[in-house]
């Protein structure tokens, strides 16, 4: 098992600790540590179909978020529902959906 102050450190950090292969008394396999990044958080109520997310970091407003990734104010508020009428609600550390898959992709079936 891994320290509680090591494992501490690993979030601190923004990293998750994973151990497999712990030995047993019989087993002279050493243990191995994996580190994964951990994501920030969705913004709730995100759209399902997103495809393109971005972290929200201090001083950004909806104005910044759309210019930088060349949407409206109407797509990223449709995609991320829970963002009030002013924008004043972004949670820094949270990521916004920015981009959706194509929504109404039909092709004409003949049977």
């Amino acid at each position: 098992m891994l320290p509680t102050t090591l494992l501490s450190s690993l979030t601190v950090l923004g990293l998750a600790a994973v151990t497999a292969g712990i030995p047993t008394a019989t087993s002279s396999q050493k243990p191995v540590l994996t580190v994964i990044p951990i994501e920030d958080p969705n913004m709730p109520g995100a759209a399902a179909r997103c495809r393109k997310f971005v972290s929200i970091e201090k001083g950004a407003t909806c104005i910044s978020i759309c210019n930088e990734n060349k949407i409206t104010l109407d797509k990223i508020r449709a995609w991320n529902p829970l963002i009030n009428e002013d924008c004043t609600n972004l949670w820094i550390g949270y990521r916004v959906c920015v981009g959706v898959f194509f929504q109404d992709l039909m092709w004409p079936f003949t049977g």
